[in-house]
Order: C-alpha cells, then sequence, then structure tokens
C-alpha cells in the first residue's frame, strides 16, 4: 500500500498512539461514578425504540417450512 493510500485507509488501533479507543459506533448510556467505577444508567440517554400497535395486522411474522425456497418453475427466468 503506498503511503498516499495509507492516509485514507480507516483508522486502527495499531496504527495510532496509547491512549486511543475506537469504540463500536454505540452510545454511551451512563457513566462510571466513584471509586469503585459503578455503572450508573442515564434514562435521558437511553434508547428509546417506537412500536406501531399492530393489532388487526394480516401479516404473519414468520415463514412456514412448506414453502419453497425457489419460485416455482413457470415464472422462474433463467
Amino acid at each position: 500500500m503506498s503511503k498516499s493510500a495509507a492516509k485514507r485507509a480507516p483508522l486502527s488501533t495499531k496504527h495510532v498512539r496509547k491512549g486511543y479507543y475506537k469504540g463500536k459506533g454505540a452510545t454511551k448510556e451512563g457513566t462510571f461514578r466513584g471509586k469503585a467505577g459503578r455503572f450508573v444508567i442515564d434514562k435521558e440517554r437511553q434508547v428509546q425504540l417506537v412500536i406501531p400497535d399492530l393489532t388487526g395486522f394480516k401479516l404473519k411474522p414468520y415463514i412456514a417450512k412448506a414453502v419453497s425456497k425457489w419460485a416455482p418453475e413457470e415464472t422462474r427466468a433463467i
């Protein structure tokens, strides 16, 4: 890899100095408090999922095992 290409490569922990923490892209939902480092969850930072009401919804959540993996031959274009 050339030097200019290496500059554009994603930054990893192997290419930086001590103390760099890349993380996984997740949000922090709390903080560490006290000498023991107990984790305190902050309710303002927690992820809130908005789930719609599915009463009367006609589709089923799973696919039956009897359904074939491939489309019928007459509709399948090869």
